[in-house]
């Protein structure tokens, strides 16, 4: 028994030391304006970096906090354990495709409440040899999903290579979605763009406690993407946040994407459409907060496609509104009057943005186990739903989109929808940011990861990009190639340059040239490095203002 318990302890002592090689950890403890929080300290490779999950910035937006602004969180006395993940907000789940992990991954994978207000931290831990003095520069993740969907808590979003192998402190803040977030009445008790309101709130925890996070209150980026990134946008616009962070990253969307804001007509009609839905039928609209204030939140959340009665594509249910408060006034207009941040951006699209949204409108012309391909009626059906009847057979769309044989029907739906919905108000963005004095970084991301499960004929698709820029091939045991392992750590140094002094490029060198309306160049990311090219999609933009 004695000789069995010696080997027991050998063999402990020896799995620890092999894991201990890679992986150690410990609790750590971070002193906020709230009062003091217990995280995890990772020691991964010799490289060492403090997580802490789910540190409150605002009170639970329950009972009669539902659809109001954010009120801020309270203090605590006892030190709050800060180790495990938080709730993610109310949200639809996508079960289209059952367990297919391309769809899943997108998922929340936390348990969704109301009670969900939370932001999270990665940062480098000073340790041995290290300047506790040095201000490292934050920057703040908002996520995407249509104001729909989306959590901080999704692997993909894990802050950790980006934080120790670029010496910068990452954040990653929650918003509520959908009608919990953005259902507007235009009362005090429904104002709309409450989700908008919890990232500002974020943003203030954050400069409030930059000191705190090892950062400096002066060297804050925001970083976001598709819906995320209109996000950031608006955040430029905004004169509630647009002196809460110094630099902008905007990925795959920008505030003048048309899906980002609903009129305000619109707005109150589908808030009073959901309340007849869910039994809160009332002839005042106080009323009917009151009543929806009871509703359960998942028949909020499930019911906000309003019966299918929202038909147009890419048409969001709930999406934010100018709301005279937070957006004073539209995204176009405070542009063209100059009412926006001074100061570097970086945007940027993916290769083939469209054609993921595509699929879920056109399930059975788009099987995961087919091969892509479509008939000259499918490709009509497709073309006329996304955009107009017989547009297709306009000159310039065919000039423009041509498709000279099956199986460019295909890439023409991804090319023209990707251009509709986030490449076109990229490079508007741009040249408008640029036209009024600000510095633009512009890319185009075309390396397809090769670990994505969608189907081939996908491409590098909207979102795709987001685990090169976190650092995903670079983490333990990963089943990236190497190629994509240094593809990540490039991207990474290419945006934690910018977050340090809005340049993307390195002191002595420009690989990366700033964004003009005279050539309006830009460079094409992936494997082989950065590649500069000019007038991204510039033709194709234009003559889909004519669209309208």
């Amino acid at each position: 028994m004695q000789a069995l318990e010696k080997l027991l302890v050998v063999m402990v002592t020896l799995l620890v030391s092999v894991s201990s090689t890679h992986v150690r950890t410990s609790p750590v403890t971070m002193a906020t304006t709230n009062g003091d929080v217990i995280g995890i300290r990772k020691v991964i490779c010799e490289q060492t970096v403090d997580v802490f999950y789910g540190i409150p910035f605002a009170k639970p937006p329950l009972g009669e906090l539902r659809f109001k602004a954010p009120v801020a969180a309270d203090q605590w006395e006892c030190p709050r354990n800060c180790s495990v993940k938080p709730n993610s907000c109310w949200q639809m789940v996508d079960e289209v495709f059952g367990n297919f992990s391309g769809a899943d991954m997108w998922n929340p994978n936390t348990p969704m409440s109301e009670d969900c207000l939370y932001l999270n931290v990665w940062r480098p831990a000073c340790t041995a040899n290290c300047d506790s003095s040095k201000k490292k520069p934050i920057m703040v993740w908002i996520f995407g999903g249509s104001f729909t969907t989306g959590t901080t808590t999704l692997d993909v979003y894990d802050g950790t290579e980006l934080a120790i192998k670029n010496d910068v402190v990452v954040v990653s803040i929650a918003y509520r979605l959908g009608p919990l977030g953005f259902l507007y009445l235009g009362t005090e008790d429904a104002p709309g763009n409450v989700g908008l309101l919890d990232q500002v709130m974020a943003l203030n925890w954050v400069k409030d406690n930059a000191e705190n996070l090892g950062g400096s209150a002066d060297a804050i980026t925001i970083f976001g993407e598709s819906a995320g990134a209109v996000s950031v946008g608006f955040h430029l616009l905004s004169p509630l946040s647009r002196d809460l962070f110094k630099y902008a990253i905007m990925e795959s969307a920008s505030p003048l994407a048309d899906w980002g804001t609903i009129d305000t007509s619109r707005a109150v009609a589908r808030a009073n459409q959901l309340a007849d839905i869910v039994n809160c039928p009332s002839t005042t609209p106080e009323a009917r907060v009151t009543c929806l204030r009871q509703a359960n939140p998942a028949d909020l959340t499930n019911n906000q496609y309003l019966n299918n009665s929202i038909v147009d594509f890419f048409d969001l249910p709930f999406p934010p509104v100018v709301d005279k408060h937070f957006l004073p006034d539209t995204p176009e207009n405070l542009i063209s009057r100059g009412e926006i941040k001074n100061t570097s951006v970086l945007v940027g699209v993916n290769k083939n943005e469209g054609l993921y949204f595509v699929v879920y409108a056109f399930l059975s012309y788009f099987p995961l186990n087919g091969t892509g391909s479509l008939s000259e009626s499918q490709y009509d059906d497709v073309i006329s739903y996304i955009f107009t009847p017989n547009v297709s057979s306009s000159a310039e769309f065919s000039q423009l989109y041509p498709v000279s044989s099956p199986e460019d029907r295909i890439k023409v739906i991804d090319s023209a929808t990707g251009d509709k919905l986030f490449k076109c108000p990229v490079v508007d963005f741009a040249e408008a940011y640029a036209g009024l004095g600000g510095r633009v970084y512009m890319y185009s991301f075309e390396h397809r990861i090769s670990t994505n499960a969608w189907p081939e004929w996908l491409g590098v698709a909207h979102g795709y990009e987001i685990e090169v820029v976190f650092g995903l091939p670079l983490a333990l045991n990963s089943s990236y190639t190497n190629d994509e392992k240094n593809l990540s750590l490039n991207v990474m140094g290419l945006l934690t340059n910018f977050a340090r002094t809005g340049n993307p490029n390195k002191a002595d060198e420009t690989v990366w040239p700033e964004y003009n309306t005279e050539t309006e160049s830009y460079v094409i990311i992936n494997k082989d490095g950065v590649n500069v090219d000019y007038k991204l999609r510039r033709q194709q933009c234009d003559f889909l203002k004519t669209l309208g």
